[in-house]
């Protein structure tokens, strides 16, 4: 299924933390993402031990608004002052940020609704013991976010033969039918989901989806760091509805070149073109998951 183009976007992924030397207005930037009628924000303030002040004005200016905020943060920030703070002002949902199965806790807190788990070469092969620990403990919510590719990070993907194990793996771990479970990667769910096609079809960055890190620089989406604009030189509201966001989606509804003698183009529609642009260095170069 592709969804439609749109004007603006629906959903916006923020990074506030770790913060920049110089100094964000998140509160501006929140007022902004409200005008905007965003449909829902995923709030990240994960990679620290101690949330900032703005971070709980975000999420009260939201609420004001009925804008729903998804917070994502380390198990370390969640003392019992923030718990405090949280419970006065809560986001619609909270989950724990984790990278390795070694850091599950034992049991997860009652206001903790479930687990955003980053998928990258070193644990990708820990999914069936993070299922097994989901089912366990009766998590609501199960995030596998897409890769922060911000300041040259490296981009990871599963190969087909990877994808093949992580399916035969996964294939022996119950499923909690209760349980909703994001991948927004196509080809990670190839493997969790082998038997359902992906849910969004065609690319959605800069369509229902624009990202912002640290530093208040819009992208397309985490894993396509192609800098749209700066809010701290002009308003969320410009960078959404100008040129440089109409010129790339305008690229993206391209299939890339090496797509064209695909049997599967029409089904995947070009993978992760963020990914994609990454390793090859051109629109025109191929997702290399899809190999």
């Amino acid at each position: 299924m592709s969804l439609p183009e749109l004007s603006t976007p629906i959903r916006l992924y923020w990074d506030i933390t770790p913060l920049p030397e110089v100094p964000v207005d998140h509160v501006r930037i929140c007022g902004e993402i409200i005008s905007l009628k965003i449909l829902s924000l995923d709030l990240i303030a994960s990679g620290s031990d101690v949330l900032p002040d703005s971070c709980f004005e975000i999420i009260e200016q939201c609420r004001t608004a009925h804008l729903p905020v998804t917070l994502t943060l380390s198990p370390e920030a969640l003392t019992e002052g923030v718990r405090l703070r949280l419970a006065a002002a809560p986001p619609k949902e909270l989950l724990f940020q984790l990278n390795d199965t070694a850091d599950l806790p034992t049991a997860l807190p009652s206001e903790i609704a479930g687990i955003s788990f980053a998928v990258t070469e070193r644990n990708w092969r820990q999914l069936p013991e993070l299922f097994r620990f989901a089912l366990e403990q009766g998590c609501k919510r199960l995030v596998l976010p897409m890769q922060r590719l911000y300041a040259g990070k490296k981009a990871f993907h599963l190969t087909r033969s990877q994808q093949e194990e992580l399916k035969a793996t996964l294939a022996t771990v119950p499923r909690n039918p209760a349980m909703r479970i994001t991948v927004h990667d196509p080809f990670l769910w190839r493997g969790i989901f082998p038997e359902t096609p992906f849910p969004e079809g065609r690319c959605q960055a800069a369509n229902t989806m624009l990202s912002i890190d640290q530093n208040g620089i819009v992208y397309p989406c985490p894993t396509m760091p192609v800098p749209l604009g700066d809010l701290k030189k002009e308003s969320l509201r410009d960078i959404a509805r100008g040129s440089a966001k109409k010129e790339l989606r305008a690229q993206l509804l391209r299939l890339p070149a090496e797509c064209s003698l695909c049997g599967e183009a029409e089904a995947c529609k070009g993978g992760c073109r963020g990914r994609g642009e990454r390793i090859a260095g051109s629109w025109e170069g191929i997702d290399p998951a899809c190999r």
